[in-house]
């Protein structure tokens, strides 16, 4: 286990983020290791596991047509086809590492943990609300701002923390504008004379 915080760790944590900060997200790709394709689920009771992963023609728009031609192959129908082996088979959206099925369970879900949670932080008419001046000030908050505030001694990020360091996003100081700081004045107590 990586000591983070002790001090044989000192200034490991800023290093964790700073690599996460610039390497790449690994990209999906259609292979699935056996563990999940033919063990999923398998314990002593039950000793066989189970397998994780239309028209054949009407995937052509979302998966590859080599990929479709393997399914057709394989399957009997497209009702056959196993969820997750067609979601990892999909062609990316652009800029994205997910095709839409995933892309589509994924939004479904953040909606659903965000108005199903009566505390989420920007859900108003309660009492726990933030204000109106509260949100705002949340809503300018980065990601790199929060690596920046919470990193041992991180003097260096870029600002748009989730995408690789290049071109207009070049790593900056933490005390640089373009990565801005949040103003606590709306969370100061007024006091009535």
């Amino acid at each position: 286990m990586i000591d983070l915080v002790g001090k044989k760790g000192q200034g490991r944590l800023d290093q964790f983020l700073r690599g996460l900060a610039t390497q790449p997200a690994q990209q999906v790709d259609n292979f699935v290791t056996s563990e999940l394709t033919n063990r999923l689920f398998e314990t002593e009771e039950m000793p066989f596991g189970m397998d994780l992963s239309r028209g054949f023609d009407d995937l052509l728009d979302v998966i590859p047509r080599s990929v479709v031609s393997a399914f057709n192959r394989v399957y009997r129908t497209v009702e056959d086809i196993d969820p997750f082996v067609a979601g990892i088979s999909e062609r990316h959206a652009s800029g994205a590492i997910l095709g839409p099925t995933f892309r589509c369970i994924v939004a479904d879900q953040f909606a659903r943990l965000k108005q199903g949670d009566r505390f989420f932080y920007d859900l108003g008419g309660q009492p726990t609300s933030f204000s109106d001046e509260q949100l705002f000030e949340i809503r300018q908050m980065s990601w790199a701002r929060v690596l920046c505030m919470t990193g041992d001694n991180l003097m260096y990020i870029q600002p748009l923390a989730f995408l690789q360091p290049r071109g207009l996003n070049e790593r900056t100081t933490c005390d640089d504008p373009a990565i801005p700081q949040i103003n606590l004045t709306p969370w100061q107590s007024r006091r009535s004379h």
